[in-house]
């Protein structure tokens, strides 16, 4: 909030981050504990991705986009920790297992 009603966030630039570096793998794993339901994370090709991107009518440069996206995040290639939430928001980031419990809690993902 800080970044939006103090002064001197103009042109800044944050890089936002969680508190602790997390694979796919444990990504797909916290709502799973949260709700109590299985879930998973599959890696798929990036011809596959392409191919399901085309189905379901994404144009193929937006599917190329989030393949180059989704390439670099499977290879951490974003795998640093970062102080932008601190000096954007004025607090510490909350981990992605606090957001999921939290989450969970309100019933938007029971079925």
């Amino acid at each position: 909030m800080a970044a939006l009603t103090e002064d001197g966030h103009a042109g800044a630039e944050y890089a936002l981050t969680g508190p602790r570096l997390l694979n796919l793998d444990q990504v797909a794993e916290e709502p799973a504990r949260a709700t109590g339901r299985p879930t998973g994370y599959r890696a798929v090709s990036p011809a596959e991705f392409a191919a399901r991107a085309d189905r379901a009518g994404l144009p193929e440069v937006f599917s190329a986009l989030l393949n180059l996206l989704l390439e670099r995040i499977a290879d951490s290639r974003f795998g640093e920790l970062a102080d932008g939430v601190q000096r954007a928001l004025g607090r510490e980031p909350r981990d992605f297992a606090e957001y999921v419990r939290t989450t969970a809690e309100t019933g938007t993902w029971t079925p």
